[in-house]
């Protein structure tokens, strides 16, 4: 672990160079080896080349404000920011925060039998790409704090998308944290978290809208 207690990354420049040094054994495993490491290369090479491609084009006028506000919320990244722009479209198609949970599938199914209603899983309709982003960005959850999150210089937003952003970050930590100490399994925390910051997502969004209306 790191001095702050967090997990290192395992695949760091001076692992990589360690288990390429390893010899194992024969002239054809280590080949193998030297394979699979330049595959994983490319691989990451072609990643960063995409993730390069979707920050410019989140720079852009038609993009920018939206980013710059949601990414206020931890756990989103621009890439995650800009696809949720891009799928929610116009953040006004949405009527209510509830519409809004059902449309990125995290509601929970119901099956009724004669009076007896049953809930059972999320029905996972809608957005999956958004979805799985956002269920991504909530594995930090455990280890989120009550400080705000970093401002990226020349990226800043309206006082109002502050502090929005801001109350979002506060009750979606202390949401997974009840949930928790109530014994919830910490994936069942993190969806009921995602499915509320979908809502949040959606009601910045809006915000923005009104703000570029108004200008």
């Amino acid at each position: 672990r790191t001095p702050s207690g967090n997990l290192r990354k395992t695949w760091t420049r001076e692992w990589r160079r360690w288990a390429l040094s390893r010899d194992l054994g024969d002239a054809l495993s280590n080949r193998a080896l030297e394979m699979e490491f330049g595959a994983v290369e490319r691989l990451e090479r072609e990643a960063a080349g995409l993730a390069a491609a979707v920050a410019e084009e989140a720079g852009r006028p038609r993009w920018r404000p939206y980013v710059d506000a949601l990414v206020r919320l931890k756990g989103v990244d621009v890439q995650t920011a800009f696809l949720a722009c891009a799928e929610f479209g116009d953040f006004s198609r949405f009527r209510s925060g509830r519409a809004v949970s059902r449309w990125i599938g995290c509601t929970a199914s119901e099956s009724s039998s004669g009076e007896a209603d049953r809930r059972g899983p999320i029905t996972k309709e809608g957005s999956s790409r958004l979805r799985r982003a956002l269920v991504e960005g909530a594995a930090s959850m455990p280890r989120r704090n009550g400080r705000p999150k970093r401002v990226r210089p020349g990226h800043e937003v309206s006082p109002a998308v502050e502090e929005m952003a801001a109350a979002a970050n506060e009750r979606l930590r202390r949401r997974y944290e009840r949930l928790r100490g109530a014994g919830k399994h910490a994936n069942v925390a993190r969806v009921a978290v995602v499915s509320e910051m979908a809502r949040w997502i959606w009601a910045i969004g809006l915000q923005v809208q009104r703000e570029l209306a108004a200008a």
